[in-house]
């Protein structure tokens, strides 16, 4: 027969402190996660577009209108031309999310916007919202082809005047 030898144990004392220690330690994790994680542009789809996404260097052909938190309007609604890759990061950010034929709500926080710099019209760290709608896209070498093609025309129609200029144009969006 086989005798078990019993083996008093003591309560284990300060496992309240343990469980406590690994909360804490969670818990620094999960804050120190959030401060490394770079900020996030909000891109809400209202109607879903269709086709690829636009590439860097790409020219996107949309209806904008952009404003503040507070309601202020500091782009009216408008066509534009914008160049993928010249614009202010968190919305080029945005850009790479959309379709042709989509219509989306952007939010972009202010490290990704216009941050601390002072302008006339936008206050310093504002975030900012835009309603997009993208009507097409294309490579920069076809819209450079088709916006020269326009020109020419241009010329032709008014008999040369005033076209000697308009060829070193800076395109709509900024520089290139």
């Amino acid at each position: 027969m086989s005798e078990t030898t019993r083996v008093p144990l003591p309560p284990v004392r300060g496992l309240g402190k343990l469980w406590l220690g690994v909360f804490a330690l969670v818990l620094a994790g999960v804050v120190l996660a959030g401060v490394g994680r770079p900020p996030l542009v909000a891109v809400k789809t209202l109607i879903a577009g269709s086709g690829p996404n636009p590439q860097p260097g790409d020219y996107v052909l949309m209806d904008l209108a952009g404003r503040l938190d507070n309601g202020f309007v500091f782009q009216p609604e408008a066509t534009v031309p914008l160049r993928m890759g010249s614009n202010i990061p968190g919305f080029d950010r945005a850009l790479a999310q959309m379709q042709a034929g989509g219509t989306y709500d952007v939010q972009i926080p202010p490290e990704l916007g216009y941050g601390d710099r002072k302008d006339l019209t936008i206050p310093p760290n504002s975030p900012l919202k835009f309603h997009i709608r993208v009507i097409a896209f294309e490579p920069a070498e076809q819209f450079e082809r088709q916006r020269m093609m326009m020109e020419q025309m241009r010329r032709r129609q008014s008999g040369g005047a005033g076209a000697a200029g308009a060829a070193n144009a800076t395109p709509p969006g900024g520089s290139e």
